[in-house]
């Protein structure tokens, strides 16, 4: 069974048969926003006011227009169709609830002229992932839109556009001519941490025109950063990240220093945005049931989805900078034991089910790198009083350090990973870091290296 809707377009060429024009093919114009709020978070009413804006609404659509502007999105002119894919968080949340928020959103934004103007708008649930929404917009021509059902009832079905002169086609379609060979040249996503004053600013700072962003004081003596300044609200760091979007620069790598600072500013902005009914808190640990941190990681995405804007449209490499932390590492197979890890909050014993911003930095990372001494233990053998005393009769101490090595791989005793093939340990020299790991990056190589004066060593005297 067909269902039909008729679509009939107010452009046409004066004196020429209706028949005889064979319009162009639709261009969708396609991006990514937060995920909009309900239908039923949007608005309340206030004595004296009537019905109102809530401040969820109001700051979603601050970040959709954010979004939207750092995207380059093209106004769409006319009556238009929408698909919004949005990815599901919640079995009890309704998609119809989705679209009268991401219509406003497009009109505030000037995207559509207004939503009088949306002749068919379609909503439907995909994968759960980073609670993003997915949006396309057609601009509307003389076409049917037809609806085909699958065979089993098991699988969604396909819209389709009938256009006048042509064939029928489907929506956004997938097919085996799709196929094609992919390989990673887009620039690397990195992460390097590490304990206090081992480097990791300045093997930053090695990468080609590095610009930092500085969330917390810590600039090495021996470099000279390019950077905002120390910025010190979630605000700031998006202004930041919106002028490296939209102004003309050269520069290659962006340097977030540090992540783990970071995490206090979006937790802050996760206080002041509040709760899905618009009421803000003074701490994290004073949100309900702990739902702060699972506020706070839309945030982190949105932080995460202006990244890759620069990644993709500016072709600018990220590194993020973090501290380590040892914590304690749970094994299904094994006792417990101690690792290095990321510092950034992920869920304690007992909190399986919350949010785990560690891990979701963690997944979107292409390479995630510890900065570590060469430590040697000794043991030495106690003598006199001491042994005496001491039922332990060795005397353990720690040797060496004197050698950096960046870990790529990660074991037990450290978390690491790495999509490109480095070695799962490579010694770091002081200015020589950034071309030890170039012959395995994309888009850089070993000739690249930054500016002498970015990376300027202390005179040995």
């Amino acid at each position: 069974m067909l269902t039909q809707t008729t679509i009939k377009n107010r452009t046409t060429v004066p004196g020429v048969p209706t028949g005889a024009v064979k319009p162009p093919k639709p261009a969708p114009v396609t991006f990514t926003i937060p995920a909009p709020p309900s239908t039923n978070n949007l608005f309340l009413n206030k004595a004296g006011k009537g019905r109102v804006p809530t401040a969820q609404y109001l700051d979603w659509k601050m970040q959709a227009a954010t979004a939207i502007r750092m995207q380059n999105v093209q106004k769409v002119a006319g009556r238009v169709i929408i698909l919004i894919g949005v990815e599901r968080h919640s079995s009890q949340a309704d998609i119809d609830n989705r679209i009268k928020g991401t219509q406003d959103a497009l009109v505030k934004a000037d995207i559509i002229d207004d939503d009088r103007f949306v002749t068919a708008a379609f909503a439907f649930w995909s994968p759960k992932a980073n609670h993003l929404a997915h949006v396309a917009i057609y601009p509307c021509q003389r076409m049917t839109l037809t609806f085909h059902p699958s065979h089993d009832g098991a699988k969604a079905g396909h819209w389709w556009l009938t256009r006048h002169n042509s064939k029928m086609e489907k929506i956004m379609p997938i097919s085996l001519a799709d196929l094609k060979q992919v390989r990673a040249d887009k620039p690397p996503r990195m992460l390097i941490y590490g304990p206090p004053g081992i480097g990791k600013t300045t093997l930053a700072s090695e990468f080609p025109n590095a610009v930092f962003l500085q969330v917390e004081d810590g600039t090495p003596g021996d470099a000279e950063l390019t950077s905002f300044g120390k910025l010190g609200t979630y605000g700031e760091v998006v202004e930041a990240l919106a002028a490296l979007y939209e102004g003309e620069h050269t520069y290659k790598t962006l340097v977030i220093d540090s992540v783990t600072e970071m995490q206090k500013l979006v937790y802050e902005e996760t206080c002041t945005r509040g709760d899905e009914n618009g009421v803000s808190y003074a701490r994290m640990e004073d949100f309900p049931y702990s739902k702060g941190f699972m506020f706070a990681t839309t945030v982190w995405q949105e932080f995460i989805a202006m990244l890759d804007a620069l990644r993709n449209d500016r072709g600018m490499a990220i590194i993020l900078i973090a501290h380590s932390a040892i914590q304690e590492h749970k094994d299904p197979e094994l006792p417990a034991y101690d690792q290095h890890q990321i510092s950034l909050h992920a869920p304690k014993k007992g909190d399986q089910g919350r949010a785990d911003h560690r891990a979701l930095f963690e997944r979107w990372l292409d390479a995630v790198i510890l900065l570590k001494r060469n430590v040697v233990i000794k043991q030495d053998d106690k003598t006199g009083v001491a042994a005496k005393n001491d039922k332990n009769t060795a005397r353990v101490r720690a040797a060496g350090g004197e050698v950096v090595t960046m870990n790529t791989v990660g074991k037990p005793s450290l978390n690491a990973k790495n999509r490109y093939g480095i070695p799962a340990t490579v010694r770091y020299d002081k200015g020589q870091g950034f071309a030890a790991l170039a012959p395995y990056l994309p888009g850089f190589d070993e000739t690249e290296t930054a500016p002498l004066a970015a990376v300027k060593q202390k005179d040995a005297a």
